[in-house]
């Protein structure tokens, strides 16, 4: 089971509700996403044993535009924790001496 980005926060890192709001939204898009790849995954199975028809053109569809939701999603979760991180940074000041 796959723990997902958050497993890989330092502990004692809080995540803002926005954050957690755009990582949600991303597993629930790769949750679908990688439910149409398993059908099609069986599917295609089902047919190379002899036992159904090639999965139909509209199955393929799905899978490559759930994926590409999915992919999407992913994106901007990853610009959200970008931009959380990059604020959380303190300030790098250079002293002239």
């Amino acid at each position: 089971s796959d723990p997902g980005p958050s497993a890989a926060l330092p502990r004692g890192h809080t995540v803002p509700r926005i954050t957690k709001a755009a990582l949600e939204v991303w597993r629930s898009a790769e949750a679908a996403a990688r439910e149409a790849e398993r059908q099609l995954s069986s599917a295609w199975e089902s047919y190379e044993r002899g036992h159904l028809p090639p999965p139909p053109g509209l199955l393929f569809t799905e899978v490559k535009r759930l994926r590409g939701i999915a992919n999407e999603r992913l994106a901007a979760a990853l610009r959200v924790l970008s931009e959380h991180s990059a604020a959380a940074k303190p300030e790098s000041r250079h002293v002239d001496q």
